[in-house]
Formats: C-alpha cells, structure tokens, sequence
C-alpha cells in the first residue's frame, strides 16, 4: 500500500507538482509484470491510501485502477493544525488498517517518495521464504517488521550499532589476512629472502581498516547489490518509516497501540514504534543494503526543503 498526500510545491510564484506518487505507481507496475516477480507464489496486491485533508487529484485520477482509500476529514485537518505528528501516525494507523482489513500474509507499507528496487519482491521472497530470517510468535522475541530503508547518513560504521564496529573489523582482518598471506606465498615461490612478521600483518589489517573508513561503509554494503544471497539482516536502528513490511498477524498490536497513544512534537511514529518494540519485548529487523530510494526533496511535515547532501541515490537507481 503507497501511502500519499499532496505534494504541491509554491516556487516563484508558482505551483509545482512532482507526481511522486505517479513516479512510485509507475516503478511498481513495472516490478509487478516482471517476469521474476510473476513467477513468485505470492499474490501481490497494489493499493493507494490517501490521507490528504483536501482533494489530491493526482491520488484520486488512479481510484478507477487501483484500491483506493481516503482518510481527509475535518476531524484530521484540526488534529494537523494542532499536533502535525499527531496527525501523521493517524495517517499511518490508518493505512496500516485499511492494509490488514484486506487479510493479507504481509503488509508492505511505502511513503509516495520512496523509490523500489526493481528486485523488490525477488529478495524480500528470498529472506522471508527461504532464509526465514523473522522469529516465530512463540519466540522469545517474535519478530514484527521489516525496515526496507534506512537514511544513508545514518548507514556508517560509526554509529550506536555495535554490529557495524565488527563489520569494520572482521572487514580489515579478513582482508588484510588475505592480502598477507598472497604476498608470503608469492615471496616464498620466488624464493627471495622473506620472514613473515606479525607486524607486518597489523600494518595490513590497519591498511584495510583505514581503507574501509575512507570508502564508507554505505558504498561498501553496495556490493551486496549483485546478488540477493549478500543482503543482510539485523537488529533494527531507530528512525524513519519510509519503507516498512509488517508480518500482518503480528501488526494488528502494533496498530491498537498507535490507536490508544499520542504523539508530541518531540514523539514522533517512528520513535513510537521504538517504544513499542522494547516495551514489548519484540523485534523489528532492518534490510541491507536499502530496498528503497528516498526521492523527497520536501518535508510534507515541517514543509522544508532538504538539504541536497542527504540525499543520496545508489548505482541501481535511474536518474530520469
């Protein structure tokens, strides 16, 4: 289900629409008739959730092709001009309703400016069908979503994610060793004067390590873009919700929980759900590298643009 509002932009003077939403409807078409994605045994429905408080023509002109569901109201306009991320979770359990009433097996919830990734359905087939990468209900912590994006500022090696602290060292270790031991094996063929020394594998290892921090780890992780068995799956980190698929049976406490709690300027959904996992004693898991590209270059909550340096677009996105 892609989740839209009207995004109408006044620049000079003028009024500007983006068409995200078109943009988004039109990847997702693309994705759905292609033949890796026909050929899985999921059926896959397509919806829009329109939670715009007046008339959004561009949402609207889909409703005779697509499951269309509209939320404006007045009730919605007051609570927007009182408490915006109010309003916003509102919006969201209300999608995220209207999902689960269609009584599906996972519901894959997106924001009209995040971009797919043309193997979409192919690897998210693969982690959960095959890999079974989320934990059972009876777990001692039953798994409730998948994160399928990340902001990529918020992807590098140093962060509050001890996991990627070991991603950097096992990187340089496994690297640097290989290197180490190809240079004594070519130095002992030639049978030149060699001695292996420890010091010159921690030179090595240090070489990799610095290297790695130099590349980043968010272009790093973009190798695992060439084959579906390289993503990865770990503990979920906190903010954004551009991209979220729920395991439908485990989303229904999810939704009364946003239903009986508020948010405040400083409580967002995301940080929400954050509460709600620990609370619990649930698991939320994050896809690497990004099934999704944020294309938003305005916040439809502070109405702000973006600064142009965090947005970032990798290999596999088209630029049109």
């Amino acid at each position: 289900m892609i989740i839209t509002t009207n995004r109408g932009v006044i620049r000079e003077g003028k009024l500007h629409h983006p068409k995200f939403l078109t943009q988004i409807l039109k990847e997702f078409m693309i994705i759905l008739n292609s033949t890796e994605t026909r050929a899985l045994p999921w059926k896959i429905n397509l919806s829009i959730c329109d939670v715009d408080t007046k008339n959004n023509e561009e949402a609207s002109s889909f409703s005779p092709y697509l499951p269309y569901f509209q939320r404006g109201s007045t009730q919605s306009e007051k609570v927007e001009q009182f408490n915006i991320k109010e309003k916003e979770k509102q919006d969201y359990a209300f999608c995220l309703e209207q999902s689960l009433n269609l009584n599906p097996r996972y519901s894959l919830l997106v924001e009209d400016d995040a971009f797919p990734h043309p193997q979409l359905f192919h690897i998210l087939y693969y982690l959960l069908e095959i890999r079974k990468t989320q934990r059972a209900s009876h777990a001692a912590n039953p798994t409730v979503f998948y994160k399928l994006y990340h902001p990529e500022r918020l992807l590098g090696f140093w962060s509050l994610e001890p996991y990627r602290f070991l991603q950097l060292l096992s990187f340089a270790v496994f690297c640097g060793s290989s290197v180490a031991f190809v240079i004594d094996s070519v130095m002992s063929w030639q049978r030149k004067v060699w001695q292996w020394s420890i010091h010159f594998w921690i030179w090595t290892v240090m070489y990799f390590l610095l290297l790695a921090v130099a590349v980043s780890r968010q272009h790093l992780i973009e190798l695992r873009y060439f084959w579906r068995n390289l993503f990865t799956v770990s503990p979920s980190p906190s903010c954004c919700t551009p991209g979220m698929l729920y395991l439908a049976d485990r989303a229904q406490d999810w939704l009364h929980y946003m239903q009986t709690h508020t948010c405040q300027p400083n409580f967002a959904k995301d940080l929400m759900l954050d509460d709600y996992i620990q609370k619990y004693n649930l698991e939320g898991l994050i896809v690497e590298p990004n099934l999704f590209v944020h294309i938003g270059f305005l916040s439809s909550l502070s109405q702000k643009f973006l600064d142009p340096s965090l947005l970032y677009y990798p290999e596999w996105f088209k630029l049109y």
